[in-house]
């Protein structure tokens, strides 16, 4: 019976959290949709991807509380839900859903990742040393950031209390404390652990909320049980690299990627109509590896500019269905997305209901396996504005590595 739900509002959010639990051998299951799947329950940890990133407030309010119901019917002990560590989405509504759904009096937020350099201090987000606002996050095509302040965010949007939470105020927090959503200053890893060591000595563990930083203390801070041992792996060495993302840190992880020899197809929209002349072109390709992609290839931009949010994520649906056609006509068992919006779309296309974390490849990247399909494709995934320029190399690297 699982004793904690993870919720997501993004499908590349959620495998990477749930990668956090896999590589402690805690048995783990993403749900690619809020939905009620009997047999998801016998694993120890469960994900559900509420989709509801680019959602009204009150919709994802909505699909929170619909996946935390889910999970009391389940007896399920522990809620968690994951956050993105720039803040995009709608982190007070869903925060709001879950602490009033749950019935629990206190929500623990941290929302740093220090080992992405995503760290928290006097209740202020940076990325890099950087204000949140003043990054490329600002001008994120579907989810453009205007604050770093983190309590003023969160607040728009809920009627709980929101209480900002500096280091040295960790010894003070006791059973007295006012109820409402606590926000934890981070900046490095082993203040993760002094703030999970707080939440523990004071019981807080019913409602909890973070990135997929804060999520890797879970196994140790909630007692879950761990399998005997991992389980082994075995990648093909043909690998198709999709990238449908519009941040600009993918676009130039794919034109950094144009030199290594793999052949590159740019599809832009209309995608739809070219699914063919894209399946004859890329089983024509011998190499180890074809990368598809909607970013221009030469000057590393995004070449989608879309008016509208429905019109952008219109494109990640179809752009997800000629990615699914390629995946069962051509014979690839790995393939490397770039994108939550865009992996659902393909997961949506093949029909796949769960997937199965299996390991963090690199921070902020996971590896997992997709349930539902006649033959095993492994995925690696991460969001688009996740990583260095030169990840792909680096995945590649890990890849043959994982494969001896």
């Amino acid at each position: 019976m699982a004793k904690l739900l993870i919720i997501a509002d993004d499908l590349t959010g959620a495998l990477d959290t749930g990668a956090q639990l896999a590589k402690h051998r805690v048995s783990t299951l993403v749900l690619t949709q809020v939905e009620d799947l009997d047999e998801a329950w016998q694993s120890e940890v469960v994900v559900i991807n509420t989709e509801s990133r680019h959602a009204s407030p009150s919709s994802a309010g909505q699909a929170v509380a619909a996946a935390v119901e889910i999970g009391q019917r389940h007896k399920v002990q522990h809620f968690y839900k994951k956050t993105d560590s720039t803040l995009r989405g709608n982190v007070g509504s869903e925060l709001q859903a879950l602490l009033r759904t749950c019935g629990a009096q206190r929500l623990m937020f941290v929302p740093a990742f220090p080992r992405l350099r995503r760290t928290t201090a006097g209740g202020v987000q940076f990325v890099d040393g950087v204000e949140l606002h003043r990054t490329e996050y600002a001008r994120d095509p579907l989810n453009p950031i205007r604050s770093s302040d983190i309590v003023q965010l969160v607040q728009t949007q809920t009627y709980a209390e929101v209480h900002k939470v500096l280091l040295r105020e960790l010894p003070g927090l006791n059973e007295a404390c006012r109820d409402g959503i606590y926000i934890f200053d981070c900046s490095n890893e082993g203040q993760l652990d002094e703030i999970g060591s707080t939440i523990s000595r004071l019981g807080w563990t019913k409602a909890l909320a973070g990135s997929a930083g804060f999520a890797d203390r879970l196994a140790d801070l909630l007692g879950l049980a761990r399998k005997t041992s991992p389980a082994g792996l075995s990648l093909s060495r043909r690998v198709l690299v999709v990238n449908g993302s519009m941040n600009p840190t993918a676009a130039r992880q794919v034109a950094n990627f144009k030199h290594s020899g793999c052949p590159v197809i740019h599809l832009a929209a209309p995608c739809e109509q070219r699914t063919e002349e894209v399946i004859q072109t890329i089983k024509m390709q011998s190499s180890d590896g074809v990368v598809l992609t909607s970013t221009e290839v030469d000057g590393g931009r995004p070449s989608l500019s879309p008016q509208t949010q429905e019109a952008a994520l219109s494109f990640a649906r179809n752009f997800g269905r000629v990615v699914a056609a390629v995946i069962e006509q051509v014979d690839f068992q790995l393939v490397i997305i770039f994108g939550g919006d865009t992996f659902a779309g393909i997961v949506r296309a093949l029909d796949c209901k769960s997937i199965v974390p299996l390991a963090e490849i690199l921070p902020g990247v996971a590896l997992s396996k997709l349930c539902g399909r006649d033959r095993e494709i492994f995925a690696i995934s991460k969001a688009g504005g996740f990583g260095s320029d030169d990840i792909l190399p680096l995945l590649f690297q890990e890849i043959r590595r994982l494969d001896r």
